[in-house]
């Protein structure tokens, strides 16, 4: 609790003292906005993030494995799995050559993650004192500790929106490619480009952008992710895809999607408090249009996390490996529940931005409740421990 409570206050603190200073600067006169090589609040904020992610113990699921793996290649030159990317590969023995300790190693991936979060959100200092406290208080940081590879992908991805805004469509496919050798999800980005560009030229049909058309369909793919019985009749393709591709031990839960049988996500405070923040985003989203009228960021932005949240819960009782492209915009959601943090708060209204704060700002405390007090004597990765 010291832990998660105490760096989201911080990184508040840090952010709101660089969104005062950079107002305070412009309305002076005294230049535009802080440039990010100026932005020192941000900057000690990846450090104090690096350091808390590279001190952690089994915080995470894959904490262990990826340690295991990093000692072995230390020892025997080789890794215990041999499906990683080559540019985690490259990176990893780098670190194992010079024996640097894995506190280091876990610092710099977690130095890689959120400063490129942050440099993504450079031209947004209004959000980020929300967006900084969410991601310690909420299930970003958690997430990124867990999914180690693909949060570097999910991240990289939100540093290149801007060049989606700015059609420079190479550049983005660059970088793209070069996320794809940390974790090969970072092929999905391309695709992801065009969703992006029909945004910004607001091919959409006008019922889209209506808030509770956007309701009933999230609303339906939470009905149908209930008991995904329609699962039977698409497994068939993907039994057929993972043939022919490194997944081929995905086919047990395949066979089992055939079978009719899929595993059941309780309705807890946790979920159940995700889902409200998600109908709260949806309906302020027009009313943040309006005060963002020029903002493309936050239509981009929006629109990842929208169709993020429709399939994650229609696909949440399937199962992980079902859900992973997904999660690449599992990132957006924080951004867009800053901005409904930051539109209630500049507007003062005052009732909605509790109501907020307390389904955002209490998850990592019911997790670590449930953590400490369900039956079990195995490390629960939610709780924070450290290697010393």
């Amino acid at each position: 609790m010291v832990v998660y409570s105490g760096m989201a206050i911080v990184l508040f603190a840090l952010a709101w003292h660089l969104k005062v200073r950079e107002e305070t600067q412009m309305a002076a006169g005294d230049g535009g906005e802080v440039a990010w090589w100026r932005s020192w609040e941000l900057h000690l904020s990846v450090l104090l993030i690096a350091i808390i992610a590279g001190a952690r113990y089994h915080t995470g699921f894959d904490h262990a494995a990826y340690l295991a793996d990093y000692h072995f290649v230390g020892v025997s030159g080789d890794f215990l799995r041999h499906d990683y990317e080559w540019g985690f590969e490259a990176i990893t023995r780098l670190f194992s050559a010079l024996h640097i300790h894995f506190f280091f190693y876990f610092a710099f991936w977690a130095a890689l993650q959120f400063g490129m979060l942050y440099y993504g959100l450079r031209h947004h200092k209004f959000l980020i004192p929300w967006f900084a406290a969410y991601l310690f208080l909420g299930p970003y940081f958690i997430h990124a500790m867990n999914t180690m590879r693909q949060a570097v992908v999910e991240c990289a991805f939100v540093a290149m929106v801007p060049l989606i805004i700015e059609r420079r469509f190479w550049v983005y496919l660059c970088c793209a490619l070069l996320a794809s050798t940390i974790h090969i999800a970072g092929l999905l980005l391309i695709p992801l480009y065009l969703i992006g560009d029909v945004r910004i030229k607001q091919f959409l049909p006008k019922f889209l952008k209506n808030r509770y058309t956007l309701l009933v369909i999230l609303l339906l793919c939470v009905l149908a992710g209930l008991r995904p019985i329609w699962m039977r009749y698409v497994a068939d393709g993907f039994s057929k895809i993972v043939q022919y591709t490194t997944f081929s031990h995905y086919s047990l839960t395949i066979d089992a999607f055939q079978n009719g049988e899929f595993r059941h996500m309780a309705w807890g405070p946790s979920r159940i408090s995700n889902l409200l923040l998600a109908i709260i985003a949806i309906f302020s989203y027009p009313l943040i249009r309006r005060w963002r009228k020029n903002d493309t960021f936050f239509i981009i932005a929006f629109t990842f996390c929208f169709i993020g949240l429709c399939f994650k819960n229609l696909l949440v009782n399937t199962a992980v490996f079902v859900l992973r492209p997904f999660e690449l915009l599992t990132v957006f959601f924080p951004i867009i529940i800053a901005y409904v943090f930051s539109y209630y708060y500049k507007h003062r209204i005052i009732i909605p931005l509790l109501i907020v704060g307390l389904l955002s700002y209490t998850y990592i405390f019911i997790e670590i409740y449930k953590a400490v007090y369900r039956p079990t004597k195995e490390i629960v990765p939610t709780l924070y421990h450290v290697f010393f």
